[in-house]
């Protein structure tokens, strides 16, 4: 190796062992590897490596070079950054169709014809047809793992509403903890299925299902803290949250609210805010939570009625 745009490499350490340089070109050599994919980083090493397959009187393999991956603040991605591997991101709940989204465009985007809408969302299939490396700019990528959640958020709705197998596996996935947590011997599956279908795609991640109880409501009544429903609708007339409970007692229809709201807007000079805070709080006993008309479904109105007059009963 008499070419001198480089630095005589050692390829033999003095154990005996191979340095990488060497290691690296004789492994993908006998793996019979047509291409090499890296970071820019390595564009100095490339003329050691294309001498040393020149020199074994091996043809080298198409070397291409992509940009860097960068943080938010311009600092190169590593495993000090965090778990940034994909076998760790899928073991928090991110999906594979999230994770190929996210990682597509990071310093690629699709070309769009004039006037055609913007699509974040690609299948691998269509990727596999239209991504071309020569269409990878040349400066560094920022990773900013908030599109991960809401590629994840998006894949999730899709697949807990179109792939049965995927939503039963996702029942199997917060079956223990959630046993665990309700200290109950058994849930019924079938109702579980029905639960993470409509409360799944309001989750970033399936991972949040099991997060601090926030959907334990759906399978138990709530405990009552009268002085956090005074905190944050700050009203602190019990005896007005009593009328406004004992007229949503004699609904109907729990999805046709608003006669009744706007009778209680206007006998009591109250905003319509205030009713469905009350509301949300009889059946959720918190200011939080999934929207009515899905939880209405999933208990029933008998519950959600129960629910009420359980609240009326304590202030």
């Amino acid at each position: 190796m008499t070419d001198r745009r480089y630095e005589d490499p050692v390829l033999i350490k003095s154990d005996g062992l191979p340095t990488y340089h060497f290691a690296n070109v004789v492994d993908d050599h006998l793996m019979e590897i047509t291409h090499v994919i890296r970071g820019e980083e390595w564009l100095a090493s490339t003329p050691k490596h294309i001498a040393l397959y020149n020199a074994f009187g091996w043809t080298p393999p198409k070397f291409i070079h992509i940009p860097l991956l960068t943080t938010i603040n311009n600092k190169k991605l590593s495993k000090r950054s965090g778990d940034i591997d994909i076998m760790s991101l899928k073991s928090k709940g991110y999906l594979g169709e999230a994770l190929i989204n996210f990682s597509v465009l990071f310093g690629w985007s699709p070309k769009r014809e004039l006037g055609e809408k913007y699509n974040e969302f690609h299948e691998l299939k269509d990727l596999e047809k239209n991504f071309p490396l020569e269409g990878l700019t040349i400066g560094n990528a920022k990773v900013d793992f908030k599109k991960l959640d809401f590629f994840n958020k998006h894949y999730l709705g899709v697949k807990l509403i179109n792939d049965e197998a995927f939503l039963q596996q996702c029942v199997e996935d917060v079956y223990p903890s959630l046993l665990e947590r309700l200290n109950v011997d058994s849930i019924d599956k079938s109702y579980l299925g029905k639960v993470v279908k409509n409360v799944g795609p309001t989750l970033t991640n399936i991972k949040e299902f099991d997060n601090e109880g926030q959907f334990d409501f759906l399978f138990k009544d709530p405990n009552y803290q009268v002085e956090h429903l005074k905190q944050f609708t700050k009203v602190s007339d019990v005896s007005l949250f009593k009328a406004i409970l004992e007229e949503l007692s004699k609904a109907n229809d729990l999805h046709n609210l608003e006669p009744i709201v706007k009778s209680l807007v206007e006998k009591h000079n109250i905003k319509k805010k205030l009713v469905y805070q009350l509301l949300r709080f009889s059946v959720t006993g918190s200011q939080s939570g999934i929207k009515l008309p899905i939880m209405v479904d999933l208990l029933t109105q008998e519950t959600v009625f129960k629910r009420i007059d359980n609240l009326k009963s304590q202030l």
